[in-house]
């Protein structure tokens, strides 16, 4: 499952301890805990309103998401991090213009879809290459499947609910 996070979230107080973080995490033990153990991605976006609000690097909702994401051992690809430099310098290519859709500003255009799908493609091949350079045996992967780790939030459970998007990448 990819879960697509930060877009609408814009910033935060740069605490893990409010509630679109909080609601996040609940969302992320539900399905780390699937019967299944589906491969959960965290594939986090950016919105516009960054360069026209002047808003820096550190300072966009995916840095606490992305803490909550190395807490639980969850791969977390960062549009943010991939365009950052060229979107900025209005980079051909990278610009607000060839990555978001105008009418909106917060939805990718096909070249910010393709972006995407470059890094859930690396993220997949780049697996596929570590397991075939480190197995895991199946002890391994069955102790990692069955353990959630305890909340990572100071709040816990608490919180408020929030809208999500999955997309299955199967």
């Amino acid at each position: 499952m990819c879960y697509h996070a930060a877009t609408n979230d814009g910033y935060m107080d740069g605490s893990i301890n409010n509630s679109a973080v909080q609601a996040f995490e609940r969302l992320l033990r539900n399905l780390l805990q699937f019967k299944n153990a589906p491969a959960v991605v965290l594939m986090e976006f950016l919105a516009t309103d960054v360069k026209q609000n002047n808003i820096p690097f550190y300072a966009t909702a995916e840095d606490q998401y992305g803490v909550l994401a190395q807490y639980y051992g969850i791969p977390w690809l960062s549009f943010r991090n991939l365009i950052w430099h060229g979107f900025w310098s209005d980079k051909r290519g990278f610009s607000r213009n060839d990555v978001f859709f105008i009418e909106d500003e917060r939805h990718p255009t096909p070249v910010g879809h393709k972006y995407m799908a470059d890094m859930a493609v690396n993220l997949i091949q780049q697996t596929y290459v570590d397991s075939l350079l480190a197995p895991l045996g199946a002890d391994v992967l069955r102790e990692h499947a069955s353990k959630v780790r305890s909340n990572m939030s100071v709040l816990g459970s608490a919180g408020t609910a929030m809208s999500v998007v999955l997309v299955s990448c199967a």
